[in-house]
């Protein structure tokens, strides 16, 4: 009985899956106090921890010092950082200027330098040992012995033309090097980078798993997304149905449907904490299941615009609807 009183406990715990934090410390901290409680599982980080915000240094303080509460994911601004810093063939061809125009000066400033000189001379190698053990995908399967559900989480997106299964073999940053050269791939067509062929490619190529991903800011996925953007050009005036407001609610997490059938196939989880908008994480636990196959999600966010030192955190749901759907029946 003590046995399965300790599963049962640890049935209903949750995994708490946090988007691009860009140096935002305070919001993280914000959210990390409420969440990290009798009910966490792990927190999964899907990456982009520095630039912009001007907090990256305590940001990774923060997340080491969860040790293993925590599956941190390389965002490809770590990616671009352990790049210009050690990568021969992108500092022949780039040396700093693209990290440079991609936030690094607020990293550099929260580390205590001014260019890049110190900053390479100095830095703390467990920072960048840190990032270079950074995992790119992490998996979570949930059932409750009826149903089941599979998810994948990653920074950028799955690449369209490569097998899925392939691509899960990229286990870190030495890996991902090696993937770009062996097969002479453009980086910003790899899974810590990929947006567009991601956004817009056929849902049927990650085998029915749910992806759960950061790195495009959900305010700029019309941009991204060639449905989006053609609605936005052709609809902007008229008057949506609250089913389809949900679906182009650009302010908050996005839910990406399947074509074919109107499922979930992806859910952005960058919410443009950077840029003064929310922190989002979303709770996954195989206890969110309903009767019917549903899977619950919950949503957390911080809502940095409207003042979360007021109100810390708003609470939300959704649900993923009848699980057996995706081919996940246990």
């Amino acid at each position: 009985m003590e046995e399965f009183d300790k599963e049962y406990e640890e049935y209903k715990k949750y995994t708490w899956i946090i988007g691009d934090i860009h140096g935002m410390y305070d919001p993280l901290r914000t959210l990390v106090n409420h969440l990290d409680n009798d009910n966490l599982n792990k927190f999964v980080f899907v990456g982009d921890y520095i630039d912009h915000g001007p907090s990256s240094k305590e940001v990774l303080d923060l997340i080491m010092s969860l040790g293993d509460r925590a599956v941190s994911l390389l965002g490809n601004h770590e990616h671009l950082l352990l790049d210009t810093l050690f990568n021969e063939k992108h500092i022949d061809e780039w040396g700093t200027r693209i990290w440079m125009e991609n936030g690094a000066d607020s990293t550099m400033r929260s580390f205590g330098y001014n260019n890049f000189e110190d900053f390479k001379a100095n830095i703390d190698e467990k920072y960048t040992d840190f990032m270079k053990s950074m995992k790119c995908f992490h998996q979570e399967d949930y059932d409750n012995g009826l149903f089941g559900a599979k998810i994948t989480v990653v920074h950028g997106g799955i690449m369209p033309d490569v097998p899925f299964e392939e691509q899960l073999e990229i286990n870190d940053y030495a890996d991902m090097t090696k993937f770009i050269n062996d097969r002479k791939i453009w980086i910003e067509n790899v899974p810590t980078w990929i947006r567009r062929d991601f956004l817009n490619g056929d849902p049927d190529h990650w085998n029915g798993h749910i992806i759960i991903h950061g790195h495009t800011p959900t305010p700029s996925l019309d941009y991204y997304i060639d449905e989006l953007s053609e609605k936005s050009s052709t609809d902007e005036d008229e008057d949506e149905d609250e089913e389809e407001a949900e679906k182009i609610d650009l302010d908050s997490y996005y839910l990406r449907r399947h074509p074919k059938n109107d499922l979930i196939a992806s859910i952005d989880i960058d919410t443009g904490a950077a840029f003064g908008n929310k922190l989002t994480a979303i709770g996954l636990s195989a206890s969110g299941f309903n009767f019917y196959g549903g899977l619950t999600v919950r949503v957390a966010e911080v809502n940095i615009k409207e003042g979360y030192r007021r109100t810390p955190l708003k609470f939300s749901s959704f649900e993923i609807n009848d699980i057996r759907d995706y081919g996940h029946k246990v």
